[in-house]
C-alpha cells in the first residue's frame, strides 16, 4: 500500500510525525498514492481536502491538533490494517458562485461551511431563498450578524456554536442557521437544493463570506450555493478512535 503523508509545516509535532511515518512506510507522490494520511487537526484536514478536489484518493486523518472530530488517534503502528478496516464516508463539498465588488464572479468550495458575516457594527440584511428539486421555495430575511450554510460534516463546528440543528454526518443534506438574528432562521434542506443569498443595503451593511473558517471573500453582492457532487472525496473514518460524534 502506497501512502502520501501530509502535515502543516507550522505544526512541529505533526512534522515530526510525518518524518516518522515516511521512514516506516515510505512517502509516495500524490499521483501514485493509494491513501493520503493527514497529520494535524481539523484545519489541516480541511486544507488537504481542498487540495484534493481533483483527485479520487481516499483520506485518513490522524489527530495531532486540538479537537479532531473526523480524525483518528495518532499511532505509527498497523497503518495498512487500519486503512483496510476503516469505514468509508463520502464527503461532498458545497460550491459557491458569488458576485463581489463591481460584479466580478468567483467560485469556491467548502467542506464545512460558508458563513456570511457583517463587516461593520451595522447588522447584515440578507435575502435568503432556498429552492429544492421540486421547485418549492423557502424565502426568509436574515437581519443580524449573518448566516451559516453548512455540510453535515460542518455542523459540528461553527454551525453548532450558533445553535444550529444537529445533522448526522451520514445524512445527506444542506444546513442553514442564522447568526444572532432578530428573527432566528434554521433549516435542513435536501442536498439537491439551491441556496440564493442577496446582500441588501450593501453600501450601508457590507458582508463578507468565510470559507471553512480559513479564507475570506470581501464585498459580497450575492451568492448561490449548492452541493458539488462531482467533487466528493472518500474520508476513511475509524468509529472507535478519535472524537467523532
Amino acid at each position: 500500500m502506497k501512502f502520501t503523508f501530509m502535515a502543516d509545516p507550522k505544526n512541529k509535532k505533526a512534522m515530526h510525525a510525518l518524518a516518522a511515518c515516511a521512514k516506516r512506510y515510505g512517502q509516495t507522490d500524490l499521483a501514485s498514492s493509494d491513501v493520503v494520511i493527514v497529520l494535524g487537526g481539523d484545519g489541516t484536514l480541511l486544507k488537504v481536502l481542498q487540495s484534493l478536489l481533483n483527485y479520487q484518493t481516499p483520506v485518513l486523518g490522524m489527530n495531532l491538533g486540538h479537537v479532531g472530530y473526523f480524525l483518528s488517534n495518532y499511532s505509527l503502528d498497523d497503518l495498512p490494517d487500519r486503512v483496510v478496516q476503516a469505514e468509508k464516508r463520502q464527503v461532498t463539498p458545497l460550491k459557491i458562485a458569488a458576485r463581489i465588488g463591481a460584479g466580478k464572479p468567483m467560485k469556491q468550495y467548502a467542506f464545512n461551511e460558508f458563513s456570511f458575516s457583517r463587516v461593520t457594527p451595522q447588522a447584515a440584511r440578507l435575502g435568503v431563498a432556498v429552492k429544492d428539486q421540486y421547485g418549492s421555495i423557502i424565502k426568509r430575511e436574515v437581519f443580524g450578524d449573518g448566516l451559516i450554510v453548512a455540510t453535515p460534516m460542518g455542523t459540528s463546528g461553527y454551525y453548532a456554536s450558533a445553535n444550529g440543528i444537529p445533522v448526522d454526518p451520514d445524512h445527506d443534506a444542506i444546513a442553514l442557521q442564522s447568526i444572532c438574528a432578530k428573527k432566528g432562521f434554521s433549516a435542513i434542506v435536501s442536498p439537491d437544493s439551491q441556496v440564493n443569498v442577496e446582500v441588501q443595503e450593501r453600501e450601508k451593511r457590507p458582508v463578507c463570506i468565510d470559507r471553512d473558517g480559513q479564507d475570506r471573500i470581501a464585498d459580497v453582492r450575492s451568492a448561490t450555493i449548492k452541493q458539488a457532487n462531482n467533487k466528493s472525496i472518500t474520508l476513511l473514518w475509524e468509529r472507535n478512535r478519535g472524537l467523532s460524534r
